[in-house]
């Protein structure tokens, strides 16, 4: 019954995005899968709130890239609802993973006018040297700022941060879990992948770090 649902979900929306994944997927070399399924996640990702509620969702139209050398694996995916009430609830997800990265929280926001009106009065010092304006989009939750900073300092991953607003990324473990809460576009999946891609590659740069 249930893949009977999800199939008329997809019959719904065309073969359209589909073919569009599949066109990234060769552009940037990533392996298409049709679907997966979420009881097939990691025990890990339950920590992630988007994951939670799996009876209601699935995942469709995913991308992989795995590389062993660097002990790297990203994957991006449409977490799809299939409560037709709920479709506004549909998401494309990056999910970056590496055992080199340690067990380090921390959460990227969007900002809400409640975060504004309190930036106004605050005196602390900016996070990031040359980004003043970034908290102005960002809301930025994290354990230790100096090690928050170390690893939050390539100028492509700030660069990417302001001038692309409404992101949520959140770290737990082992785990980069990077959204939007909407589908994207075609470009706009391509510049997540790439984000993505050079998130996961600084963080193990720092983390493999001797």
């Amino acid at each position: 019954m249930r893949h009977l649902i999800e199939d008329a979900i997809e019959l719904f929306m065309g073969n359209e995005r589909v073919n569009h994944y599949k066109q990234i997927a060769a552009k940037l070399r990533y392996i298409y899968a049709k679907r997966e399924n979420l009881k097939n996640l990691p025990y890990e990702l339950n920590e992630f709130s988007i994951f939670k509620n799996k009876k209601s969702k699935y995942i469709k139209n995913e991308l992989i890239k795995e590389n062993r050398k660097l002990g790297l694996r990203i994957t991006i995916f449409d977490l799809m609802n299939i409560n037709p009430a709920k479709t506004k609830k549909h998401l494309t997800v990056a999910r970056i993973h590496s055992a080199h990265f340690k067990h380090y929280n921390f959460s990227i926001r969007p900002t809400t006018g409640l975060d504004k009106f309190w930036n106004k009065f605050s005196k602390g010092s900016t996070l990031f040297m040359g980004y003043p304006d970034i908290e102005k989009y960002y809301h930025f939750k994290y354990d230790n700022k100096e090690d928050f900073t170390t690893k939050l300092s390539d100028e492509d991953l700030l660069d990417f941060l302001m001038y692309n607003p409404g992101f949520f990324i959140e770290a737990k473990k082992q785990y980069i879990v990077i959204h939007k809460k909407k589908l994207l576009e075609p470009e706009e999946i391509v510049e997540l992948a790439k984000v993505a891609e050079l998130f996961g590659k600084e963080l193990l740069e720092i983390y493999t770090k001797k």
